[in-house]
């Protein structure tokens, strides 16, 4: 009886570690010490973050690395759209336009012939994209960005300061109208009509005036914006069918938004501030990663990664672990011999081909392998000697 209570709570400790590595957020060292001002990933592994003075960063291994890459451009790159692993396209002031098809080897200068910088591009990965900035602009492409059009620009005052591609028909921008007013703009054919909606940031029937920094939206309808009031407080305006908005408030400004999911996703601002949530925005979870760090940047890379990026080239990164036990191979709730006997065959090559949670449950020791040291370990808490 003993060694079974035990037993069981080495199991409860092995969950608690479980979840709580799960769960950290762990600093990258990116190699550059200005501003970082936005992320973009083409797939699991392939990323690259636009920055300040010019400069690209690109990771190969989702975003545990980082290379330095001086683009043509020395003013700011507000804004980076990595299309797939050749092409990138980045916007700044300027205005520039920078694009590569060889992964960020070799870099042109797009014209576009607009006089307003720019910040914020998206491609969908059809090639059809859209890029908005000052003065209300919004220019649009079909070519993966190797040529643009003019839909608008040279408004009195405002900006879109986000841009997001849901596919290669709907697309939107989010900023500020002429009259300081969140403002965000959809187009359901590619670029070529677009629908303005302004309103207000409303909290406990008073209405604020701010801007609109970035957006997500699951389809034409629905999706999240974030934004700042004028009083520099953050907010998140929710829309289910993109004419009425249920408005968060929130004490510090909020800068970037992402989502894994319909439920899970994640902001990110001022004063190291990261926010999540697992129920589609209803509720978001607070927590402070640097006092006195503006975080401008977050993504999410596939379905496991969360990498946030600001100020003085700051980087944090964070794994998602599955859900379950350490040990418990076969994810039956117990970790017995019958998870042994299947780390050995996986050592041994036989089949069938682990999956990711075999891997990730048999890495007892977490050194990022499976050998006879997670054999060893494991047989120890069996036995109860561990």
């Amino acid at each position: 009886m003993l060694s079974k209570i035990i037993f069981s709570k080495l199991i409860i400790s092995i969950i608690s570690i479980s979840m709580g590595l799960s769960q950290e957020w762990i600093p990258i060292e990116s190699g550059f010490t200005g501003s970082i001002t936005s992320l973009s990933f083409a797939n699991d592994s392939h990323g690259a973050a636009s920055c300040s003075n010019g400069v690209i960063l690109k990771t190969v291994d989702s975003g545990l690395t980082w290379s330095t890459i001086q683009s043509p451009a020395t003013s700011t790159l507000n804004d980076i759209s990595y299309i797939n692993e050749d092409i990138i396209v980045a916007v700044g002031d300027g205005p520039i336009i920078i694009r590569s098809v060889n992964g960020g080897v070799d870099w042109s200068i797009i014209r576009s012939g607009i006089s307003y910088g720019l910040l914020s591009v998206d491609i969908d990965s059809s090639g059809n994209g859209i890029a908005g900035g000052f003065g209300q602009t919004i220019i649009i492409t079909d070519d993966y960005g190797a040529s643009w059009s003019t839909y608008q620009t040279d408004m009195f005052g405002g900006k879109f300061s986000g841009a997001h591609m849901i596919d290669d028909n709907i697309g939107f921008v989010f900023g500020e109208n002429s009259i300081f007013g969140p403002l965000v703009a959809r187009t359901t054919n590619g670029g070529a009509s677009w629908q303005f909606d302004s309103f207000y940031l409303v909290e406990n029937d008073v209405s604020y005036e701010g801007y609109l920094l970035d957006g997500y939206f699951f389809d034409a309808n629905h999706g999240q914006i974030i934004g700042h009031r004028f009083d520099n407080h953050g907010a998140i305006s929710t829309t289910e069918d993109y004419s009425n908005w249920s408005t968060l408030h929130f004490f510090d400004t909020l800068n970037d938004i992402d989502f894994m999911n319909e439920n899970e996703g994640f902001a990110s601002g001022a004063n190291g501030l990261v926010l999540s949530t697992i129920d589609g925005g209803e509720s978001w979870s607070v927590e402070y990663m640097a006092e006195s760090l503006t975080l401008n940047t977050i993504a999410v890379v596939g379905e496991s990664v969360i990498l946030t990026a600001g100020e003085f080239g700051t980087i944090f990164r964070q794994a998602l672990g599955p859900s379950g036990i350490i040990g418990d191979v076969n994810n039956d709730g117990s970790v017995d011999v019958l998870d042994i006997v299947r780390i050995v065959n996986i050592i041994v090559g036989n089949l069938p081909e682990p999956t990711g949670y075999e891997l990730w449950a048999g890495d007892f020791n977490a050194d990022g392998n499976l050998n006879v040291l997670d054999v060893i370990a494991i047989i120890n808490v069996i036995i109860g000697t561990n």
